[in-house]
């Protein structure tokens, strides 16, 4: 698996690269070579999503601190049709290990402890 440095991209072409993107994995776990099953985010997302980009900078900030894999799920791919028609109102939308966790504005605070619950749960 690639894993992509975002230091080094601007935001339009950050936001064309995350949504053609499958799983970006922690640095961290990157770097760590673990066997330990890491929690899968899972931020279901399309173009022209104004929610999307504040809610990509409270999820990097967690992964920076607890390992995981980011998962970018456009509900407007045809393949994806099912989420859209879940979410097409009310994203973006994250679920951690394929259960709903948040949607719209992502607070830090509750994203990292459910993170941490969830690395706790992986171990």
């Amino acid at each position: 698996m690639t894993v992509v440095s975002l230091a080094r991209l601007t935001l339009p072409t950050l936001s064309r690269r995350l949504l053609s993107t499958t799983a970006i994995p922690s640095a961290a776990a990157a770097s760590s070579g673990s066997a330990k099953p890491l929690p899968k985010l899972s931020f279901f997302t399309k173009d022209e999503c104004s929610l999307c980009v504040p809610a990509k900078e409270v999820m990097y900030k967690c992964q920076a601190q607890i390992p995981c894999t980011i998962e970018f799920i456009d509900i407007t791919r045809p393949e994806n049709a099912t989420w859209f028609e879940k979410y097409k109102y009310d994203i973006p939308v994250l679920h951690i290990n394929d259960q709903f966790a948040m949607q719209h504005r992502f607070d830090e605070a509750k994203l990292m402890a459910a993170l941490k619950q969830a690395a706790e749960s992986t171990s």
